[in-house]
């Protein structure tokens, strides 16, 4: 693998999401959360749920920066990001985002793609948004705390990501911008920004 375009690289994250998500509903069920007593948690076994997690995050990472670093024309050396916890996230927004001459050309290639507009993008989001709202506060109040919160974030994230972008496009802008989903209390507003921008054809 010498180098990732751009959409092979945001193909290969969101796949690797979607595995990710299954990894935690299965390391999240072999907590038994009724032997914690008055708050107190079984901190090693968090610990090893939240290793193991950080461990195979790094790992994936480290191995698509590399040929999408290639594409960029970017020194390898920046690939060690991949092994900082948090900001390795953060850096794989910005190499999906980043374009390169290859994703220059194949886009100038691709058919025109179908957005979506206000009305639709609404109904999409803001339901689905309320449900899962509804889900987290039922998830909180269960005693056993059974419910995979992780892997339900990690849903959100997904799902916000096809309707925004699907939304980018039909407004003109680049749907790679999505990405932009992941940094905190910025997503908030950018989600909402695009409930009230015109169709570029309107």
């Amino acid at each position: 693998m010498r180098s990732l375009n751009r959409k092979v690289f945001t193909k290969i994250v969101l796949i690797f999401c979607i595995f990710f998500d299954l990894l935690c509903i299965v390391l999240n069920s072999r907590i038994d959360y009724s032997s914690f007593v008055s708050d107190q948690l079984n901190m090693s076994v968090v610990l090893e749920q939240v290793g193991s997690y950080l461990v195979i995050e790094s790992i994936f990472f480290l191995i698509v920066f590399i040929p999408r670093l290639r594409a960029l024309n970017k020194s390898l050396l920046w690939s060690v990001v991949a092994l900082i916890p948090f900001v390795n996230i953060y850096y794989c927004v910005y190499l999906c985002i980043k374009k390169s001459d290859d994703d220059e050309i194949e886009a100038s290639s691709l058919p025109t793609r179908k957005g979506m507009k206000r009305i639709p993008y609404l109904l999409t989001l803001l339901p689905f948004m309320f449900v899962i709202l509804i889900f987290h506060a039922l998830s909180k109040a269960m005693i056993d705390n059974s419910l995979p919160t992780l892997g339900q974030d990690i849903i959100v994230i997904l799902w916000c990501y096809f309707c925004l972008s699907k939304r980018l496009i039909d407004a003109g802008e680049d749907p790679y911008k999505a990405w932009l989903i992941l940094v905190p209390f910025y997503n908030i507003y950018f989600l909402l920004k695009w409930c009230f921008v015109r169709s570029a054809s309107a």
